[in-house]
């Protein structure tokens, strides 16, 4: 067996929260970090599973080690806008709405159409409180092909979104996954 597959570690925890395993994905955090801790894609599902839970200290400290990773992803691959908008939301997250912003407009000048970049954008405005941002940018993953409705109505990132009646009303229209 090999114990650090390939985004094996992302999958499961995504699997996890999205099934409201919630608990059982958060006694996988230290697992999936020792096996691939230098991942930077392994820190989402984790962190959203922490958020979920309420545990706050636990998910700053897990924040804090992923803008770590995706600090030096960027230094290396300063085009990678995956990286550079999940570091984004780490920053939103950890209360540094200037560096956040920063990566999201040097994000949005490399000009990304991963449907999953584009997300997690949506989520970094929602994170920073700006709905109509988080509403648009969210309408625009929509549109690029992001069609996992059961991360959205979950992910803590949305939340100032839950009670819009347009964010209602597009997670009503999204058909559920079979």
């Amino acid at each position: 067996r090999k114990p650090d597959c390939e985004s094996s570690w992302d999958i499961l925890g995504r699997a996890l929260f999205a099934s409201d395993r919630w608990e059982e994905a958060a006694g996988l955090v230290d697992r999936a970090l020792e096996a691939n801790g230098d991942d930077y894609n392994v820190y989402v599902p984790y962190g959203n599973t922490l958020s979920a839970l309420g545990r706050t200290e636990a998910r700053r400290a897990l924040t804090e080690r992923a803008v770590t990773v995706l600090e030096q992803q960027v230094q290396m691959v300063p085009e990678d806008t995956r990286a550079r908008m999940l570091l984004a939301g780490n920053y939103a997250t950890l209360g540094r709405p200037n560096d956040s912003v920063r990566e999201l407009e040097e994000v949005l000048r490399l000009g990304s159409t991963d449907p999953h970049t584009i997300y997690n954008a949506a989520c970094t405005y929602g994170l920073l409180q700006l709905k109509k941002e988080a509403l648009s940018t969210l309408k625009k993953a929509l549109e690029a092909g992001f069609s996992e409705s059961d991360i959205i109505t979950r992910d803590p990132d949305l939340t100032c979104l839950h009670d819009e009646p347009e964010f209602k009303r597009l997670v009503g229209q999204m058909k559920p996954k079979e």
